[in-house]
């Protein structure tokens, strides 16, 4: 026989199994047990929190985003498109006088579990004016979204939690004295997939007596850490001219 049929491999059946597209699927690796608990929630909760969610009642599993069409890239938080899909920003000015106030709101209109769900990415909301020749310094107000925890004596203690939950909103207000430079406000999002890894890796180079080559890989993984983040949205809103006394 040729020897391309002979090397040819031969056909294989594939034979679906209906669990591998159920969420309870995923549940032993994203999900911690309760008894792991930092207040009231394990820091891996995402199952929970999807089962906690609109899109269980309405049969949406975690395969019909993460596997889409087949597609096991599975970025998740690493994936622009895909958060950019999830996640909604919305923004109006309002002038009075010399004050510029904004109301943000972002919503969490198709990610099926807490934006972002675990403690490792961080999304940063920013607000700041915009000049002829770009941003205005003194103007910026930032908000962060996540989930901040730290580890001390052992255990973990739960800084803070702004997370957005699947479905819902969180909105924030900057009211600022109006720069006489200002043409636009400018709000923009922004998610930092591996932000809690990058204060990890910071953390440990500060420490004076690293040996170089530890030192050497920290830098390496910061590095690339630092290089993940992306913008979600972006918002500019031009500032109309003050009306006349």
């Amino acid at each position: 026989a040729p020897l391309s049929r002979r090397l040819a491999a031969p056909s294989l059946a594939a034979t679906p199994v209906p669990r591998f597209a159920r969420s309870d699927f995923c549940l032993p690796c994203h999900q911690l047990p309760a008894s792991a608990a930092v207040a009231g929630a394990p820091l891996l909760d995402t199952w929970r929190e999807w089962a906690a969610s609109p899109y269980l009642p309405a049969g949406v599993q975690c395969q019909h985003c993460h596997l889409a069409d087949g597609d096991h890239l599975m970025g998740g938080a690493h994936d622009p498109e895909a958060v950019r899909r999830g996640v909604r920003l919305e923004a109006e000015l309002r002038r009075d006088r010399d004050i510029a106030e904004v109301e943000i709101i972002v919503r969490n209109v198709a990610v099926g579990h807490h934006f972002p769900t675990t403690v490792t990415p961080r999304a940063v909301l920013r607000v700041r004016q915009l000049g002829a020749d770009g941003p205005l310094t003194g103007t910026e107000a930032t908000w962060a979204l996540g989930r901040t925890v730290r580890f001390d004596r052992g255990s973990w203690t739960q800084l803070a939690d702004t997370r957005v939950p699947a479905g819902g909103v969180a909105r924030r207000r900057y009211r600022w004295r109006l720069s006489p430079r200002a043409v636009a406000v400018e709000v923009d999002l922004h998610l930092f997939p591996d932000w809690h890894y990058s204060t990890f890796y910071r953390a440990h180079l500060a420490r004076p007596a690293l040996p170089a080559e530890a030192r050497e890989a920290l830098s390496g993984a910061a590095a690339e850490a630092a290089k993940s983040g992306f913008a979600v949205a972006v918002r500019r809103l031009p500032v109309s001219p003050a009306a006349t006394p």
